[in-house]
């Protein structure tokens, strides 16, 4: 069987039970399964996080699209999100490069120019890695760590029926940008649709906010939207064991989406939820603590925070505002998804 015919989550799964990598250890407080790994030292003061990401050019990015510094920039901030999205902070980073052996040092340059700024912007340092040359298209993998308090450690599981979805920001903005930059190529995007274009290639990782989130001690379950809404949901779902019903009229569009989904002739609603690489923060919480919560967010950070759906005991599903009732449209997998 083709990987192309199980699919990304299908295919981890598989692996991770014959080989039986662990969910959890002596040591290991969360394995395999969620945004990232948790290890302890066995003190009761500190979490270490540990989160890897591989960007791969043809499939992940395409240099006549995104330059250099962004590129280096993207690469580091997608790992710091994993380090977000269970309330950490970034500490250290370790970043391995396969390159064709005819790229120029000037693009290598700006490669990593984008690459410390973003590890510097959110706290972390650069320590090490490894290099080696390529035969065909160039690959890197990041490796990111983060600390955090136990006590304000956030996982996947924990959303029970009746908790409120929450989502920051605005989701859709990036896949948007990616198709006007398919379309109209990036110094076009970049003069009329920045907004758009830098969602894409310089995404920023909720790292401040996710700290919020985690000191109120009230978020339940949380992840961060890399592979669109309708992937990422069902896998916070099935961390928790429960179902969801998303409020389509509760998505919050920005205006620049639905101008640029006009454009492209595309749904703007679908933009929205099959899009991916919006590293917005995707979470659970009690309808009780959700004024709290929002009031503590809105007085702390400029970012938007929007209720868009409840936990439910079983399915998954989207309601329209006529009442009626669809299946989420679903988004990014590696090996179902092909690069345009």
């Amino acid at each position: 069987m083709k990987l192309s015919e199980i699919g990304e989550e299908k295919l981890i799964a598989k692996l991770l039970k014959t080989h039986k990598i662990p969910a959890s250890a002596e040591y290991l407080p969360v394995g395999a399964g969620d945004d990232a790994a948790v290890i302890s030292s066995g003190s009761a003061c500190s979490y270490t996080i540990v989160a890897t990401d591989m960007l791969s050019e043809g499939i992940d990015y395409r240099d006549d699209i995104i330059t250099p510094y962004y590129l280096g920039w993207k690469s580091a901030a997608v790992n710091i999100s994993d380090i977000a999205a269970m309330g950490g902070s970034p500490t250290w980073t370790l970043v391995s490069l396969g390159f064709k052996q005819d790229t120029e040092f000037d693009y290598l340059e700006a490669f990593y120019t984008g690459l410390t700024d973003c590890c510097s912007k959110y706290g972390s340092v650069i320590i090490g890695g490894d290099m080696n040359s390529v035969i065909n298209e160039n690959t890197i993998s990041i490796t990111q760590m983060g600390s955090i308090e136990p006590k304000l450690l956030i996982r996947r599981s924990g959303a029970e029926p009746g908790d409120l979805l929450f989502v920051t920001g605005y989701i859709g903005q990036s896949r948007a940008g990616l198709e006007l930059l398919f379309k109209n190529g990036l110094q076009s995007v970049q003069s009329k649709y920045e907004t758009l274009m830098k969602a894409h290639i310089m995404p920023i990782p909720r790292v401040y906010e996710a700290n919020i989130l985690a000191k109120t001690k009230m978020v339940k379950a949380m992840m961060d939207v890399s592979d669109g809404l309708g992937s990422d949901l069902p896998k916070l779902c099935s961390a928790s064991g429960v179902g969801a019903s998303v409020y389509a009229e509760s998505i919050c569009l920005s205006e620049d989406l639905k101008r640029a989904a006009q454009e492209l002739k595309l749904n703007p609603l679908e933009i929205a939820i099959s899009g991916g690489e919006d590293f917005e923060l995707l979470f659970a919480a009690a309808p009780g603590d959700a004024a709290s919560i929002i009031d503590i967010f809105s007085s702390s950070t400029d970012t938007p925070l929007h209720v868009i759906g409840e936990f439910t005991e079983n399915g998954l599903s989207i309601i329209h505002s006529d009442g009626s009732k669809g299946n989420l449209v679903s988004g990014w997998d590696h090996f179902h998804n092909k690069n345009s």
